[in-house]
Parts: C-alpha cells; sequence; structure tokens
C-alpha cells in the first residue's frame, strides 16, 4: 500500500512547534533525547555560551544570611577571566564570593544598590576545575545578586 501525502494541518504545525519549543527550553539539541552535563567552557577560543540576562533583576540571587550557591561553571586548565558583576536591592548591602573546586574564597566582593564589576583572572592547573559564585545578604530586605562571564585567555 502506498502512502498518501497529506499537508501539514494547523495542529500538526502547532505540535512541531511546541515540541520544538521543549526541546529549547531544555536545553538540549536537536534531535537529543536526554539532557546532559553542561559542557565545561574551554581555554580555547571559541565558546559557544548563551548570552546572559541583562536586567540585574533577572540574575540569579538570594536573600540569605547564609553562604548561597548561585552561579557555577567548569573550566578546563588554562589561563581564564571571570568578569563579576554584582548588585543589591534598595537599601541592602551583602557580599558575594568566589570558590574555586570548593576551596577557600579565591575573592570577595561587595554587593550595594549601584551594580558593580570585578575583573578576576585564573590559572586553572590540572583537571576540569569548578569555580562557584556564593551570595548573602548582609542587611536590608532586598536580593543579593550577581552575573558573571568566564573569558579564556589561553
Amino acid at each position: 500500500m502506498s502512502k498518501v501525502y497529506q499537508p501539514d494541518t494547523l495542529v500538526s504545525e502547532l505540535r512541531e512547534i511546541q515540541r520544538r519549543l521543549r526541546l529549547l527550553e531544555a536545553g538540549a539539541p536537536r534531535g537529543a533525547t536526554a539532557m546532559s552535563a553542561p559542557a565545561p567552557v574551554s581555554a580555547g577560543i571559541a565558546l559557544g555560551e548563551p548570552f546572559a540576562p541583562a536586567r540585574p533583576a533577572d540574575w540569579p540571587g538570594t536573600e540569605s544570611a547564609e553562604w548561597e550557591p548561585l552561579l557555577r561553571a567548569f573550566v578546563t586548565p588554562g589561563e581564564v577571566r571571570l568578569f563579576i558583576e554584582t548588585v543589591a536591592g534598595a537599601g541592602t548591602t551583602g557580599r558575594v564570593r568566589l570558590l574555586v573546586d570548593g576551596d577557600s574564597p579565591a575573592t570577595e566582593l561587595g554587593a550595594g544598590e549601584e551594580v558593580s564589576r570585578e575583573v578576576v583572572e585564573l590559572d586553572i592547573e590540572g583537571e576540569l576545575t569548578e569555580i562557584v559564585l556564593e551570595g548573602l545578604r548582609q542587611s536590608g530586605n532586598g536580593s543579593v545578586r550577581v552575573a558573571a562571564f568566564v573569558l579564556p585567555l589561553s
């Protein structure tokens, strides 16, 4: 029996759009069936990293008085430069710290009502390394927020 060509209907097109949207939201590549672990940031030239939210209100944040992880990345050996931006809500102050493989802070930054930027350079040795940015609120009722960008230097 031969197949008869049937043009797409609006319903079939909607289903295909919904399927593609679910894949995009899950971050899965085209044709993937399961989510894989995030790829490490290579010390090579091309990054292929997605854009980060531009509005500080959309950055990950915390209202906790205890250190709370907000961002993490995995980097391969080599020199990297991190651009770390911090901000706190109105009347709020806080701290953000950078941990390298869970060790004591590589750097600690303040967070106030104005967005501030700090540039940190790291020389990653050995194997795949996890870097984590943690935040805490010291005073006030708002959130402490952070955004970060990793750029390879070598």
